[in-house]
């Protein structure tokens, strides 16, 4: 067919093959019918007006062309009637087979039998709940030539019986990289997958793994390097994944990855030691789960999906980082005997707080100061934990702080002597300081939580404290009696372990802290 007008209703029983580039213009109801085919085949382009062809039942849309195809809602509408099943056989050998221009539904199978399918931004939704709804010889589905760090190419299949569901991505025709969910048990509706190469073909950068991270991921590299672009390049797959099932499954996930060079740094030479981390959406979680094979990675009977749903493939000797929440120093003043709050003394103290969101091989910490941000001092040492997949707390009191303007930095080292250090972070001592200040301590706390005030310049203020979700769980006006001191507060104990947004005003002032309870 081609160069065609329908005004009235036309139903194909049998096969209909577009070949020629033409205008088929649709102003009646242009069906095909069950078990019947459109099957596109234009040698350069065939453009389709008037209303959206219609498809009844099982009737099958098939992308058979030799050069590049872009779909559109004439031949595959998007909202009703869409077709029962697709299949693409794109012979193109010179780029893309089949653009999606849209999101776009299948209510039976996908069947690629060759080429390439690109997503292209879109979400491509499988209605169908069989585990054989996407089928392949030959072809596989494209998510993105280019960086896709907010996961927009996806697929998303409406899953709710047990069985082996394959997400058939590929690089090329020579590199076949499909996702694998085996769902054992559990109950969901859908499951949305996506992925990409962080060092995508149109590009090739080579070094940009930590610029090319997925949206919402803060650290890629090892701790205390996290601006490093080049961290951890030899040690991470150049592609990451999305997963985000929709429901309480348990599943055996299957990560493939391309053995080209490009996506796998070391080149198969490590293939025993990979495993898969998942991002919990403040750090890398530990320990690297799965089991691997020839570039793939397996985890079993994985239960637990959180957002932004992130997943990594790495080496396990080398998992990305334990990541350092906070790091905090202030300058205390030194309490009047039998006072709530006193006059700050001369032999003030420095209260040094870290919070770790999760770390590994971590032997201990070292405490420095400098006055010139040079020349750094030993402090303090301090144990780490080895190894948590948990926000842990650590604290120090300086007792003999420089007077003035300092500066504390931290330095973490590992069981096998690996050093990094942490930006440095500034604290002003003095008896006598004109600037507005507020600090907690101890942070972590259990359930006392002491306020330390600077010149504040009304003796009547207010503390009101926010989950993460920016819900108020405490508050209470407080009076200070002096404009520079501290107060002791009993926290609530039914206060859930978690961190929290403290704020502190005064007659204009305001001051925004991070706190954490144990």
């Amino acid at each position: 067919l081609g160069g065609i007008n329908t005004d009235a209703s036309t139903t194909f029983t049998n096969n209909a093959t577009i070949i020629d580039n033409g205008t088929i213009t649709n102003n009646g109801t242009f069906t095909n019918a069950t078990g019947s085919a459109f099957i596109f085949q234009p040698t350069t382009t065939t453009t389709i007006t008037g209303s959206d062809l219609k498809y009844a039942g099982t009737a099958l849309l098939d992308y058979n062309g030799a050069g590049a195809q872009t779909t559109s809602h004439f031949e595959w509408p998007t909202a009703s009637n869409v077709p029962g099943n697709v299949t693409i056989y794109n012979t193109y050998a010179s780029g893309i087979g089949v653009t999606l221009d849209a999101a776009r539904t299948i209510s039976g199978t996908l069947t690629l039998s060759k080429g390439s399918l690109f997503l292209n931004g879109n979400t491509l939704t499988i209605s169908s709940t069989l585990p054989t709804a996407i089928t392949r010889t030959n072809g596989y589905i494209f998510s993105s030539i280019y960086l896709d760090q907010s996961f927009s190419s996806n697929i998303v299949w409406n899953i709710i019986t047990p069985g082996t569901y394959i997400f058939p991505f590929g690089v090329d025709a020579s590199n076949y990289v499909p996702f694998t969910f085996k769902l054992n048990s559990g109950s969901m509706t859908s499951l949305t997958v996506s992925t990409y190469e962080s060092d995508p073909i149109n590009t090739r950068l080579g070094t940009t793994v930590f610029n090319n991270k997925p949206t919402g991921v803060t650290s890629l590299s090892w701790i205390g390097n996290a601006s490093d672009p080049t961290s951890d390049q030899t040690n991470i797959v150049r592609r990451f994944w999305y997963i985000n099932p929709i429901g309480s499954p348990n599943a055996d996930i299957t990560f493939a990855y391309s053995p080209s060079t490009i996506e796998d740094p070391i080149n198969g030479n490590n293939d025993a030691n990979m495993g898969a981390q998942k991002y919990n959406g403040s750090s890398w979680q530990l320990p690297v789960l799965g089991n691997s094979g020839s570039r793939t990675v397996t985890v079993t009977g994985q239960t637990t999906f959180t957002t932004p749903w992130a997943w990594a493939v790495v080496l396990k000797s080398s998992p990305l980082p334990i990541e350092l929440s906070s790091f905090n120093a202030v300058c205390l003043p030194t309490l009047s005997t039998g006072q709530a709050g006193g006059e700050a003394g001369k032999n003030n103290k420095v209260n040094i707080s870290w919070i770790t969101a999760s770390q590994t091989n971590n032997n201990y910490f070292t405490i420095e100061r400098s006055r010139d941000l040079v020349n750094y001092e030993k402090v303090a040492t301090v144990p780490g934990a080895g190894n948590s997949n948990s926000p842990l707390g650590y604290a120090y009191t300086d007792n003999n702080p420089i007077n003035g303007t300092s500066y504390y930095r931290l330095r973490q080292t590992d069981f096998d002597g690996k050093t990094v250090a942490f930006d440095p972070v500034e604290v002003k001592c003095a008896d006598n300081m004109n600037e507005i200040s507020v600090s907690y301590y101890p942070n972590p706390f259990n359930s006392g939580l002491v306020i330390s005030t600077e010149n504040i310049p009304n003796k009547t203020s207010k503390i009101i404290i926010y989950d993460i979700m920016g819900k108020i769980v405490y508050e209470k006006t407080i009076s200070l009696m002096n404009e520079t001191g501290a107060l002791s507060l009993n926290i609530d104990n039914n206060l859930s372990k978690g961190i929290y947004c403290i704020k502190f005003f005064s007659d204009g002032y305001s001051n925004y802290s991070r706190i954490v309870k144990e």
